[in-house]
């Protein structure tokens, strides 16, 4: 049928010739494949390896070839070859070439070593000490900058020599490569060129005293412009504002180099002075020892009479006060501001102090309490300190698990009563707290009763009074 169309002239079907063309080719690339795959890889007779231009011998760097001599070259080894190279971190590049010699290849292992960075030098004009450039570098880039942060440190130091008035300094970094060890020295050459002269100083203050804050200093119009030298006297400006009492006092400056760049007349130096108001510290209600008030409100310290200072030194006069057994004391502090002035008043409400009576433990079946008592450290006749019944509820639940009771439990609460003391109020307390501990099941719990006396001022002023009562801590 097929052949008969064909004679007559008509379409032959497409679909068929496709199937044959393919086979066709899929045919040649079999015979292809086959014939390339009985060609045997080419042995290698010698390696070599090179580094800039002298063999290496190194037993650990030719240990890590897996090509050698009398094997087949196969580029998956060389490739591992060249893994194992990089690993050590001693070559940044490794190239690798064949070389056709009589009986196989030649491989060549080119080394290109890692240049690290273990010098820095300044050349040139400095104008600035060269140990102040290079604790400058050091401090940001390290002791040694990598070769390919050289053009950062020179703009850094670029920064810095504008900063102290060379608007003109120019700086060139470069890489000198040593060989023999394998090493690099970072040069910087420096021209700091001109300091512009000061041709005009406008202070920007309140209060008309503080014009003469760089008078008989030497920094004046038509003397070179030295900012490290206007700093310094700002900073002893700034220092004796705040042993005045104006604890935010500020004293800056700023400099307009940009008409002593041009060829203008010179620097126009500018110096802010901000005082701030005049702070001053009170206190009122129970006193506080005069020794204790700059550490626990170290507003002169800190130079500084913001909210977040108030608040810590508002809690550490609590903590003071607490921390000798006045477990109520309470410390408040108000502002109270008028034109230039800023007082802080503390308000202190010491309460009453507490010291331990004695106490006693209970419901330890497992561990003596000899040795629960000697993690407690409370003593009769010391002050009652929250802080010591928390380590020692922490203390025991440590011990407690280490011992291997994981579900150990110890439950502190405080009660106060200032009524008279109960025929045998120990006894009551321990049978009612013996309920709870019975009802905790499977858990372990430990009993800490605590007894207490508050000593309170009395109504008559200069004598006090000790007021009977019991305080259970339950542990």
């Amino acid at each position: 049928m097929c052949y008969d169309s064909w004679v007559k002239g008509v379409a032959p079907d497409t679909s068929l010739l496709r199937t044959i063309y393919c086979l066709y080719f899929a045919f040649c690339i079999l015979s292809s494949g086959a014939a390339s795959a009985q060609t045997p890889a080419p042995p290698i007779v010698a390696v070599d390896v090179q580094q800039e231009g002298e063999p290496v011998k190194d037993p650990l760097v030719l240990s890590l070839l897996q090509t050698r001599p009398g094997m087949p070259l196969s580029i998956a080894d060389v490739r591992e070859s060249i893994t194992h190279l990089i690993s050590l971190t001693r070559y940044e590049d490794v190239q690798v070439y064949q070389d056709p010699v009589p009986g196989g290849v030649r491989l060549r292992y080119v080394l290109v070593p890692v240049h690290t960075v273990d010098r820095l030098e300044f050349r040139g004009t400095l104008g600035i000490p060269e140990d102040t450039l290079r604790r400058i570098v050091v401090q940001r880039f390290g002791n040694a900058p990598v070769a390919s942060r050289a053009e950062e440190v020179a703009r850094a130091l670029q920064t810095v020599y504008r900063e102290r008035g060379y608007v003109q300094a120019a700086i060139t970094p470069r890489i000198e490569i040593t060989h023999k060890p394998d090493r690099a020295t970072m040069v910087l050459d420096i021209n700091a060129g001109p300091r512009p002269v000061i041709g005009e100083i406008d202070t920007n203050s309140e209060d008309p005293a503080d014009r003469a804050v760089l008078a008989g200093s030497g920094i004046a119009v038509g003397q070179l412009y030295d900012p490290a030298a206007i700093d310094a006297q700002l900073e002893k400006y700034q220092a004796a504002l705040r042993a005045r009492g104006f604890y935010e006092a500020q004293a800056s400056h700023s400099a307009d180099l940009e008409s002593a760049a041009g060829g203008g007349a010179g620097a126009t130096v500018h110096v802010m002075i901000d005082r701030g108001p005049h702070v001053s510290v009170a206190f009122s209600g129970d006193p506080l020892p005069e020794a204790e008030r700059d550490r626990l409100v170290p507003i002169r310290a800190e130079a500084s009479a913001d909210e977040d200072l108030l608040e810590d030194s508002a809690r550490a006069i609590e903590d003071y006060f607490r921390a000798r057994g006045y477990r109520d004391a309470t410390a408040m502090y108000t502002r109270e501001e008028t034109p230039g002035e800023l007082t802080i008043r503390f308000t202190i409400s010491r309460g009453a102090r507490y010291v331990i009576d004695s106490f006693a433990i209970d419901g330890n079946t497992s561990i003596p309490a000899s040795e629960l008592a000697s993690i407690v450290r409370l003593k009769a006749g010391e002050p009652f300190v929250q802080a010591q019944v928390d380590a020692a509820v922490v203390g025991i639940r440590g011990l407690y698990r280490a011992r291997g009771f994981t579900r150990a439990t110890v439950m502190p609460s405080v009660a106060t009563s200032f009524a008279s003391v109960r025929a045998n109020p120990v006894t009551a307390d321990r049978t009612a707290f013996e309920r709870m501990r019975l009802s905790t099941g499977c858990f372990t719990a430990i009993d800490v009763m605590l007894m207490m006396r508050p000593q309170r001022r009395s109504f008559m002023p200069g004598s006090t009074a000790r007021v009977s009562s019991t305080t259970l801590v339950r542990f």
